[in-house]
């Protein structure tokens, strides 16, 4: 990976499970946005909740597997989580202020550098207010409101 967004290495905290337990929980975050947004636009509750998966399935590999195989799903990731934002551009439109607030709040957070026990709580943060951004999104777009 680049040295600008290295992948963390959990090999430390791997036997903590009161470290990973809740920060692999924060991925539900996915599912209950993904549940919403299904209501409203189905494909785009459908990519939230598929990068819920990945996310799951890729956050248990770093946490407690190989980090090599969690170097490859690092990628596989990233690349569900920007389509899903295209399909949100393209669905939805530009991101209204309070979209942009809670998503820029989620990228502060995913990108601050930080040591392994913040980097759990960060970046289980960052599940949460990047499914909030996405929920935020759908019911700011005007053609998607219930308002």
């Amino acid at each position: 990976t680049p040295s600008f967004w290295k992948l963390v290495n959990m090999e430390r905290i791997a036997s903590s499970a009161a470290l990973v337990a809740p920060f692999l929980g924060s991925n539900i975050f996915y599912f209950a946005s993904g549940c919403y947004i299904w209501q409203l636009k189905k494909h785009l509750g459908m990519w939230t909740m598929l990068a819920g998966v990945v996310s799951t399935i890729f956050h248990t590999v770093q946490a407690v597997g190989d980090f090599s195989l969690a170097e490859g799903l690092f990628y596989l990731d990233h690349g569900i989580a920007l389509t899903a934002i295209l399909c949100f551009f393209k669905t939805c439109g530009l991101p209204k202020t309070r979209t942009w607030i809670f998503g820029i709040a989620g990228l502060v957070l995913l990108a601050a550098p930080v040591n392994i026990d913040l980097y759990v709580v960060f970046h289980g943060m960052w599940h949460l207010l990047s499914a909030a951004t996405a929920a935020v999104w759908v019911m700011d777009a005007p053609s998607l409101s219930t308002k």
